[in-house]
């Protein structure tokens, strides 16, 4: 009984695994455009010091974003105006991009979109609906 056990344990795990790993290829047949493509990646921008940390070489504002190949990402930043100001945020995300605008939808659907221009294949410039612009680099 032992015997018949352990054989029916592993012919289970065994199509578990095959089930398992074959359900992750469907995320690798997403066709991203050139544009995409060019994004795909984890990219930072570091701003110091922080606008409003009172010229205070050791305050900063970083906002990061990842663009997986999938789709998915994360999108955040990290900023300390003072020893005791400091924020931290991260978003997982779905977006998509044209040559000119990337849009990003968060988790509860909201959705934001926002003109970039690719400075070189390290560096692109967003740009907020509010016209200010960050530059990121890929990491």
């Amino acid at each position: 009984m032992k015997s018949n056990f352990k054989k029916l344990f592993l012919a289970v795990t065994i199509f578990t695994s095959i089930i398992a790993c074959s359900g992750g290829d469907d995320s690798n047949n997403i066709s991203l455009n050139q544009y995409e493509n060019q994004l795909v990646g984890r990219w930072e921008s570091l701003t110091t010091p922080h606008p409003n940390g009172n010229n205070n070489p050791n305050t900063y504002f970083k906002s990061f974003v990842t663009f997986r190949s999938d789709r998915t990402g994360i999108n955040g930043f990290n900023e300390v105006i003072s020893p005791v100001d400091q924020f931290s945020e991260s978003n997982n995300i779905k977006w998509k991009a044209t040559n000119t605008t990337i849009t990003v939808t968060y988790e509860d659907n909201t959705e934001e979109t926002g003109n970039y221009q690719l400075i070189d294949s390290n560096n692109f410039r967003l740009i907020n609906p509010n016209g200010e612009s960050l530059v990121y680099t890929k990491q």
